[in-house]
Order: structure tokens, then C-alpha cells, then sequence
């Protein structure tokens, strides 16, 4: 065999080597930052779950506009159409990478945590996102706040979920040359009687 070409095949072996290490190096972090954030759609999914499974009676508050009506159900329905804008929010996205800022405290004495996601730019929604969790980790209550402005209008909701007790969605819209509209829901879950 020629000379020439051996230090060519010894060089070509240490180069795929160097190649595919890197390529190692490059995959770790990705993973890790993929796991930064909570995921709330497995959340209020696992949420959902336990609200048929607990056979809760829902009493829903509806207020527009200053004009309320309230109903008393057992339909877990009501739930996920009220959760349904909110529950597919991932921040976890990767166009929603680095986009978020992460504050937690921990309570020194029950080991509940507060984690809160908010937003690096106004164009980014959710704006925030605030989570309580137990000592265990698990999330006692979210908050997320998400707002929308353009030159045609500009919408701000603020869902506010505490596990097994209650949901909160409050909406204000103002769409340019018409009169402003807030929608505020409600609803209270209570153990069937």
C-alpha cells in the first residue's frame, strides 16, 4: 500500500472521531433546556383526569359587561372549554427558547415553591406565567396573563386555576370604533352532594 494514502486513512479515523464527539456535546444541552419549564398541557390534561374521576359539582359565575347568569352542573366540560386557550401553552416550544425569565422562591418552612415565568418582550405571550407548587413539586395553583395589541385591537386574559377548587378567566377586549368588552367566568368545584 502507498504510503501516501495511510497517514490520509489515520487522519480521516481521528476526524470522524473529533466529528462525532462534537456532535455528542451538542445534543446535551438541548435536552437540558428542553426541560426548563413545566409543562402545563400534561398538567391541566392529569387535571382534567382527576376532576371526572373525583365526580365534582361545578358552579359557573358568567359576567359581561356587567350582565351575570350563573348554572350549577356536573359537566367537566365546562372546565376544558374554559382551560382550552390556555392548556396548549408550551414553553417549552423551542421558538419560545430563552424567552422567558425564571424567578422561584421556596418557602423555607413548607417547601412550597413560587416559580414565574415572564416574558423578555411585550410580543411574547404568555406575558407571564406564575405556578405554586406544594413541597412535593406538584402545582397547587397557575396564573398566566397573556395580552395581544395591534392597530385593530388589543385583548388582555388573565387565567387564574387553583387544583380542585376553582377557575377564574377574565377577558378584556377593545376592538377599534367599538365599545369595550370584558368577559369575566367563574367557576367554584365542590364535592357532588
Amino acid at each position: 500500500m502507498d504510503c501516501r494514502f495511510a497517514r490520509w486513512k489515520g487522519i480521516s479515523g481521528v476526524s470522524l472521531l473529533l466529528f462525532l464527539a462534537a456532535c455528542m456535546r451538542l445534543q446535551a444541552p438541548v435536552t437540558a433546556s428542553t426541560e426548563r419549564f413545566r409543562d402545563l398541557p400534561a398538567y391541566f390534561a392529569s387535571e382534567k383526569k382527576q376532576m371526572e374521576q373525583a365526580g365534582l359539582q361545578f358552579h359557573k359565575l358568567v359576567e359581561q359587561n356587567g350582565v351575570r347568569d350563573s348554572i350549577i352542573t356536573s359537566d367537566t366540560g365546562i372546565i376544558s372549554k374554559l382551560l382550552k386557550p390556555f392548556a396548549g401553552i408550551n414553553l417549552n416550544k423551542p421558538s419560545l427558547r430563552d424567552q422567558y425569565i425564571l424567578d422561584s422562591v421556596t418557602n423555607g418552612f413548607s417547601g412550597a415553591r413560587s416559580l414565574s415565568y415572564t416574558a423578555r418582550t411585550p410580543e411574547v405571550n404568555p406575558q407571564q406565567v406564575l405556578l405554586e407548587t406544594d413541597s412535593s413539586g406538584y402545582i397547587q395553583s397557575v396564573q398566566i396573563i397573556s395580552r395581544t395589541s395591534n392597530l385593530l385591537y388589543k385583548t388582555a386574559s388573565t387565567l387564574i386555576y387553583e387544583h380542585l377548587k376553582t377557575v377564574s378567566v377574565s377577558t378584556d377586549q377593545q376592538v377599534v370604533l367599538l365599545s369595550p368588552q370584558h368577559l369575566s367566568v367563574q367557576v367554584r368545584m365542590y364535592p357532588k352532594p
